[in-house]
């Protein structure tokens, strides 16, 4: 049988990403209800995963789809800063937080241009947006102190994902 080279890499990120967990393939299993055979499978590169046994992984190990499907994260994909700025806007607009208004409506968080007034629908989350960019202030200026400075910086933003996410509200209704 021949190896799929790719197969045995997203394999081994999927291995990584577990023990990065700190979970033993037994423990994920308990999570993921994805057997231990299946598991060890995918991460030996022996068998193709689906969409929603990576998503159920993703979730148990707190890594994203794309760290285990591509190894790299969104936003290391962006080649420059602009592309960065601009895919962020983009995913903001596909979400609903960006909206084009009639002209004549004015709120806090809306910019006049030449066609259209645009809001920015962040007021919702103003508070949790606040608290994330003070201790990410906080963290850097203190980042030599941590152990796993890269760990607690995923932290605060999973922390500030997870009171977004936890909201009853969806952003399109913003």
């Amino acid at each position: 049988m021949k190896e799929d080279k790719a197969l045995i890499e997203m394999g081994q990120r999927l291995k990584n990403a577990r023990e990065k967990a700190n979970l033993t393939q037994f423990e994920l299993y308990e999570i993921t209800q994805i057997s231990t055979t299946q598991i060890s499978s995918y991460e030996n590169g022996r068998k193709s995963i689906g969409l929603e046994s990576l998503a159920k992984i993703a979730i148990a190990t707190k890594a994203s789809l794309d760290e285990l499907y591509f190894g790299t994260s969104p936003s290391s994909r962006a080649t420059s800063k602009g592309e960065l700025i601009v895919n962020c806007v983009d995913a903001l607009f596909k979400e609903g937080v960006i909206v084009s208004l009639p002209k004549g409506i004015y709120n806090d968080f809306v910019s006049d241009s030449e066609e259209a007034y645009y809001s920015i629908g962040f007021s919702k989350y103003i508070f949790v947006l606040d608290d994330l960019v003070k201790q990410l202030k906080r963290f850097e200026e203190n980042k030599e102190s941590y152990p796993n400075p890269d760990f607690f910086r995923k932290q605060i933003i999973a922390s500030c994902i997870n009171k977004i996410n936890n909201d009853s509200i969806k952003l399109t209704d913003l």
